[in-house]
């Protein structure tokens, strides 16, 4: 069971979560650990003006065509910078999940 939450904290900023409960419905004993329940992701967005925004928690990131190059979650934060509808530069840095919590920083330019 998965339930999202997205709360407006004001104009510019918001927080936004999943909250995930995995249930083994075969298992059901008081002395098994059959259910496991866990924030999946937590971050909060702000944005500075109309061009630029960081993002700063546990998210999911998609990179590369199809997600090519990843396509899983990262901790850590992001920010970005929409120039005009030509040029958008983006900039994180953090632990990525699928890779053993590697610390990556990493760089986009569109």
């Amino acid at each position: 069971m998965r339930i999202r939450a997205h709360a407006e904290v004001n104009d510019s900023t918001y927080v936004e979560g999943c909250l995930c409960t995995d249930m083994d419905f075969m298992h059901t004993g008081e002395d098994d650990n059959s259910t496991n329940t866990y924030m999946d992701n937590l971050y909060v967005q702000h944005t500075f003006g109309n061009n630029t925004s960081l993002k700063l928690g546990k998210f999911d990131k998609f990179s590369g065509q199809n997600g090519l190059f990843y396509d899983g979650q990262v901790r850590g934060l992001e920010a970005s910078y929409i120039a005009n509808d030509n040029l958008q530069l983006t900039a994180g840095y953090g632990r990525f999940k699928d890779w053993g919590n590697v610390e990556v920083g990493y760089g986009r330019i569109s």
